[in-house]
């Protein structure tokens, strides 16, 4: 299966950086963000702005422009801008959009965009192997704390992860 990039939004980006998995992603594969978002996500001084920052600045994610319709996405799904950037950007690629917000993801849906979350990201990424059954249920009550996900979604991921085959560092990125 080739791999395929991934445009990261702000709330993703923040989220894999709080639980110390963004370095991880991105070692895996292509990794942007559009130009808005990476604005969203170094508006604060903290752990995971300094992260994403250093990131940037090593050129392991890419800032890229938006693209034509970016506006447009805000308006017909009621986005905002980082959102609606992020979503053309992946739209114009054939990336995977990687966002943890409702709206945008149903506007994913809508437009037949792939798309994955920060517990996705995580999900897969034990199922691969990549990270270990008992490192990646630490890292989703991680993710409990910092994000907002309805409680079935936690406990879905967290069987996959229970499941997940362990010691096979280095399996194919999700």
């Amino acid at each position: 299966m080739p791999r395929r990039q991934l445009v990261l939004d702000a709330s993703t980006a923040i989220l894999l950086a709080k639980i110390d998995l963004l370095r991880e992603v991105i070692s895996r594969g292509a990794v942007m963000m559009a130009g808005t978002a990476v604005d969203e996500a170094l508006a604060r001084d903290s752990h995971d702005a300094r992260m994403i920052r250093v990131l940037l600045d090593e050129k392991n994610i890419g800032r890229v422009a938006a693209p034509a319709g970016a506006a447009a996405l805000m308006g017909d799904f009621r986005i905002d801008r980082g959102e609606a950037e992020t979503i053309a950007v992946a739209r114009e690629t054939g990336a995977i959009c990687a966002t943890d917000d409702g709206p945008a993801i149903r506007c994913c849906r809508a437009l037949g965009i792939s798309f994955t979350s920060a517990i996705g990201l995580l999900a897969a990424m034990a199922e691969a192997g990549i990270v270990e059954p008992t490192l990646a249920l630490e890292l989703l009550a991680k993710l409990q704390r910092f994000g907002r996900y309805d409680a079935r979604i936690l406990e879905d991921v967290a069987r996959r992860i229970r499941a997940a085959p362990s010691s096979r560092k280095g399996g194919d990125p999700p």
